[in-house]
């Protein structure tokens, strides 16, 4: 997974490992993202965005907002987690930039 921000990309190294693994796994079956997997994208995407957002005081607000708000992604799939949390994060960071992929 890569988190592209204020043309930025960053890498979500923990959650890119969960990923290639899910991916790795057992090929040729259908892969989910568990609870737990999921939060654990958020939590990566919101340290990323609190800590290196190019706006320090916005990045604080936009990861506060996604911790509220990103338990309510419930994709198992992970593109479509992907697009939802891409979704959410333009929502509440009004920057067209974010992208989950």
């Amino acid at each position: 997974i890569y988190l592209v921000a204020s043309m930025t990309k960053l890498a979500v190294g923990k959650v890119f490992c969960v990923l290639v693994w899910l991916a790795i796994a057992a090929p040729g079956e259908a892969q989910t993202l568990n609870a737990r997997e999921r939060s654990a994208v958020i939590a990566g995407a919101a340290e990323l965005i609190e800590t290196r957002y190019v706006h320090p005081a916005e990045g604080r607000a936009i990861a506060r907002a996604l911790r509220r708000n990103g338990r309510a992604l419930e994709q198992t799939d992970p593109q479509a987690f992907a697009a939802a949390l891409t979704l959410l994060l333009r929502q509440l960071s009004q920057d067209g930039h974010f992208a989950v992929e």
